[in-house]
């Protein structure tokens, strides 16, 4: 930011109004601000930070205290600051709170303050633009603007004239309190002190885990920290072959739990096979009765043959009749035992396989259980 012309209307010492011409002075590097007590000196940097910020040099001047005393009462105290920032020109114009003659009437009136930004025109330096129109905007404004507010401003670019004559003939100590006191360095102690606490309770911390530590690799017999790295990676690679391990296992496992579950069935089946078996003899005991049956049939057939008609011809053909009715049923029943017993032959010769994959697997779960204990333990 670059200052180039400062207008006063009775503003502090300033009773008329007074312009002040930066750009004259802008090729000298170097200029003085002089002249007597109360010529006001401080009064033109008053108004640029008024201007800029809407609060004097130093916080303990209100701005609604800076419209000069002798002022008539219709006159407006204001400020105005051109400045440059970057390629841009502005304006800003000031008024502080103040209190002024009645247009109409007899009496006084009080005016609230007021102030506006505005972008220049670099060829004619009239008013282009207007950015913000309220005080608290404009302030705001300013401060994005340049990057520093109000407290920094003074800090940082201006310097009560009190305090830079103190600083000259001051000792060290001296010359330090009153630096302290222009810059409110008093935070920065705070926080070196809130550092330097931090930085003993990080020693204490280091401290004891460092006796920690000196107790752990004791207590483990071991000499130093290489050693002990040396040691965390053999047990990682311990870790992982193990991991490895217990993989393959747990994929064994899984596999004989599958065959287990199979020879589960195995037995659920093996059990129908000997109900079937059973019904079987049953059958095979039905088979020689009927075989008798059929035997005094053909008897009877003989004898029907030899013997004369009369009652037991009678009889006979009642009773050949009944035989031939059962022996008819039992066909017709014998096929269907046939039929059963070729299924039964097919469950036995599956059972006699299922009878060697159940001795197979009773060997595998064997080994199985003996590898689960391993990777337990």
């Amino acid at each position: 930011m670059k200052p180039l012309k400062l207008s006063l209307q009775a503003f502090g010492s300033y009773v008329t109004r007074q312009e002040i011409d930066f750009e004259r002075i802008a090729r000298a590097p170097l200029f003085l601000i002089h002249g007597p007590t109360g010529a006001g000196k401080t009064t033109i940097l008053d108004g640029i930070c008024y201007a800029l910020y809407g609060e004097a040099s130093v916080s303990y001047r209100l701005g609604k205290h800076l419209r000069s005393q002798q002022a008539d009462p219709n006159t407006t105290t204001e400020v105005s600051l051109d400045f440059s920032y970057g390629s841009k020109l502005y304006r800003v114009v000031r008024a502080p709170e103040q209190t002024m003659s009645k247009k109409r009437g007899v009496g006084t009136r009080s005016v609230p303050a007021s102030a506006s930004l505005y972008e220049l025109d670099r060829d004619t330096r009239e008013q282009s633009k207007l950015v913000c129109s309220k005080a608290r905007e404009v302030a705001k404004h300013v401060t994005r603007l340049l990057g520093l507010n109000c407290e920094e401003f003074r800090q940082l670019i201006l310097i009560p004239q009190g305090e830079f004559r103190r600083l000259l003939f001051a000792d060290t100590a001296e010359r330090k309190g009153i630096l302290e006191s222009l810059f409110r360095t008093e935070r920065y102690r705070h926080l070196e002190q809130l550092l330097r606490e931090a930085a003993r309770e990080l020693h204490k911390r280091h401290s004891v885990l460092s006796e920690r530590r000196s107790s752990l690799l004791a207590h483990y017999e071991l000499e130093n920290e290489v050693v002990l790295r040396k040691r965390c990676t053999e047990l990682n690679r311990s870790i992982e072959t193990l991991s490895q391990r217990e993989a393959s296992l747990r994929q064994v496992l899984d596999t004989q739990r599958a065959r287990v579950v199979a020879l589960d069935q195995w037995c659920v089946q093996r059990e129908q096979i000997k109900e079937i078996e059973q019904q079987l003899v049953l059958y095979r005991k039905r088979a020689k009765d009927i075989e008798v049956q059929r035997r005094k049939l053909a008897n009877i057939e003989r004898a029907r043959e030899l013997e004369v008609p009369g009652q037991l011809h009678i009889r006979l053909h009642g009773e050949l009749v009944q035989l031939r009715t059962e022996q008819e049923q039992d066909q017709l029943l014998n096929k269907r035992e046939l039929a059963q017993i070729e299924s039964i032959q097919s469950l036995l010769a599956k059972h006699s396989q299922l009878s060697e994959l159940a001795t197979c697997l009773s060997e595998r779960q064997t080994v199985l259980r003996a590898c689960s204990a391993h990777v337990e333990s």
